[in-house]
């Protein structure tokens, strides 16, 4: 039979589709330098990153034991220094030989306190640094009280970065910081300091002084917790504070009932009661005593002995400690 068709023309022969080649037979293409093993990401975890593994090939490795290594730079060595030159070191950086002077600060809605310039401080609280210089009577006004600038010490600029270089430096040099003389305004920022540092700061303190004591309303009520939050500090070896009442008794309670948590607290911490009457310690105007006697002369004005209140203070304090009672 004829494999033409009836007109003639051949018909063509069904095409069959040419193998292709498997792509596992394939040579792999890269694009890159590197081998799979040498690349890390170090988006995923930087500290994740491990050795290089031991498939590299020869001529990497001949390539990276030619290589020099980077020169490490000369550290010095701080911490092999004896104790007593990192102390005067750390004393150069953070010691203020007139201590902190700290008024309560407010900023983005936080409490807390900041440290001023003596100046500063001096004319926030011209009747407090009078007193303190002995320049002030108990009859004398604000207005009649002269201090000269030469009285106030200069201001030194601390280095507080120096407790951010290491762990081991910051455990060193801390106690010299907490452990100045520390001056503030008020009960206020008393309370705010406190609660700014915390408790483990708060029993490296050693010197606090406090001169303007709340006298009523909302002053008066910042008493009580200002003094409750100092119950982690039992290591003072001095605490000053501006008790304003009048009459050795009625000191002595109005301290007992305003700073008894911070006062058992301390006697708990050094094993007697009364143990915190031996660092406090109040200004010599509250033992200030006159009376007047009317004679026909006039009126004469006698001072009481300051020694004699003061020790008339300490011993009902030291009872109503021992007893806890008024």
């Amino acid at each position: 039979m004829s494999a033409t068709s009836n007109s003639g023309v051949a018909s063509a022969p069904p095409m069959t589709p040419a193998p292709r080649a498997s792509r596992r037979s394939r040579k792999v293409v890269k694009y890159y330098d590197t081998d799979d093993e040498d690349f890390v990401d170090e988006d995923d975890n930087v500290y994740a990153i491990e050795p290089p593994s031991k498939k590299q090939k020869l001529e990497n490795s001949e390539a990276a034991a030619a290589a020099q290594p980077p020169a490490k730079k000369n550290i010095f060595p701080f911490m092999s220094l004896p104790p007593e030159i990192r102390n005067n070191i750390y004393k150069m950086a953070l010691f203020d030989p007139a201590g902190h002077h700290l008024v309560k600060h407010r900023a983005a809605w936080r409490r807390g306190a900041v440290r001023v310039s003596p100046k500063n401080f001096k004319e926030l609280n011209v009747n407090w640094w009078a007193r303190r210089r002995r320049h002030r009577r108990w009859w004398q006004t604000d207005s009649e009280i002269q201090v000269s600038d030469d009285e106030v010490p200069s201001y030194v600029r601390l280095s507080s970065r120096i407790l951010r270089i290491c762990r081991a430096m910051y455990d060193e040099a801390i106690g010299i910081l907490y452990s100045q003389p520390i001056t503030l305004t008020d009960t206020y920022a008393l309370h705010d300091f406190m609660v700014q540092i915390g408790p483990k700061h708060r029993a490296l303190l050693r010197d606090v002084e406090v001169c303007e004591w709340g006298s009523g309303g909302a002053h008066g009520a910042m008493n009580f917790p200002a003094m409750a939050t100092m119950a982690d500090a039992v290591n003072l070896e001095r605490i000053k504070l501006n008790v304003n009442k009048w009459g050795s008794s009625e000191l002595a309670l109005r301290v007992w009932r305003e700073c008894y948590p911070f006062l058992e607290a301390f006697g708990r911490a050094n094993g007697r009661k009364d143990a915190v009457v031996d660092i406090l310690e109040l200004y010599d105007s509250q033992f200030k005593r006159v009376t007047h006697t009317w004679t026909s002369t006039g009126c004469e004005h006698h001072e009481l002995p300051e020694d004699e209140e003061r020790e008339r203070f300490q011993k009902l304090l030291r009872r109503m400690l021992i007893t806890g009672q008024a």
